[in-house]
């Protein structure tokens, strides 16, 4: 019998220039996966601007509730923050911390990251990612000059070898267990002897994903940690597919496997979520859903 765990929440940093992506993935959420609480992290000067989304199970937090307190936001709308020990840390590295950080204010046994251009198409529920007792952490056999940095990097910090078989565990919809989160940073901490932010900072080229996906596979253990190896494409994205046309986006949803519950159409294609809401709305719509 499945034993699910107490609770689950998705986990979102945004900011500005992704509010109404991440509008149309909030009003997804509420209609997809209604039971799920989403937590939405931002820059003190977006506060104001994300609470217009603020409902039933939509909460939206100051990025100073999770970040340590020798983190400050440098002056001005940027994506910036300063710490006296480490350079400016770019709003990337931060929106990664803010992630890893979760623990701090929330107590859902599950911590579901997905990012603000991801929207669900299909309903979700907590028990689809679950094979038995074990989450799915999402494992693939793919790797590039930019993931094998991010294993060396991520290898470093938690104090192992970089393992000799690299997989990719970067993802749009990642499920983390809390206390292997907690886990990992308590083990930077040990490794580096400071606050584990502060030790991320400090790093240029960094993948919470990955630094999460080998502290389970090679200290952990997958089956110790909780999780199977999942290899399913929950999120349909559009990497190698055209989207400047209708008819390319209608090929991208349209294409979307059997598992897939969301679509994410990447901020860097520059097109507005108002262009694809009607397929979205659609897919609401369609048989099964």
């Amino acid at each position: 019998m499945l034993h699910l765990p107490k609770s689950a929440c998705f986990v979102t940093p945004s900011y500005a220039r992704d509010f109404e992506r991440c509008r149309l993935l909030s009003e997804s959420r509420t209609h997809c996966a209604p039971d799920v609480p989403h937590y939405i992290v931002v820059d003190p000067h977006d506060l104001q601007l994300f609470r217009t989304l603020e409902g039933p199970n939509t909460h939206v937090i100051d990025a100073r509730e999770v970040l340590d307190s020798s983190f400050y936001k440098w002056f001005g709308q940027n994506g910036w923050w300063l710490n006296l020990r480490t350079l400016p840390v770019r709003g990337w590295i931060t929106q990664q911390l803010r992630k890893l950080a979760m623990p701090r204010i929330v107590d859902h046994d599950i911590l579901i990251n997905i990012d603000s251009d991801v929207v669900f198409t299909r309903p979700f529920a907590v028990d689809m990612l679950f094979e038995g007792n074990s989450l799915g952490l999402f494992e693939v056999d793919y790797r590039n000059p930019e993931i094998l940095k991010w294993a060396d990097t991520a290898s470093k910090l938690a104090g192992l070898r970089t393992p000799e078989t690299i997989n990719n565990y970067v993802g749009m919809l990642i499920p983390w267990w809390r206390s292997n989160v907690e886990a990992l940073t308590a083990a930077i901490e040990t490794q580096h002897n400071r606050p584990w932010q502060v030790t991320v900072a400090l790093q240029r080229s960094f993948s919470e994903y990955m630094t999460y996906g080998i502290f389970v596979r090679a200290h952990l253990g997958m089956e110790e940690a909780g999780h199977f190896s999942d290899g399913r494409k929950l999120v349909q994205t559009s990497w190698h597919h055209n989207v400047d046309s209708a008819v390319g986006l209608e090929a991208l949803f349209a294409s979307a496997p059997p598992e897939a519950v969301a679509v994410m159409v990447h901020s860097k294609d520059n097109v507005s979520p108002a262009v694809y809401r009607r397929l979205v709305e659609r897919s609401w719509q369609a048989p099964g859903a």
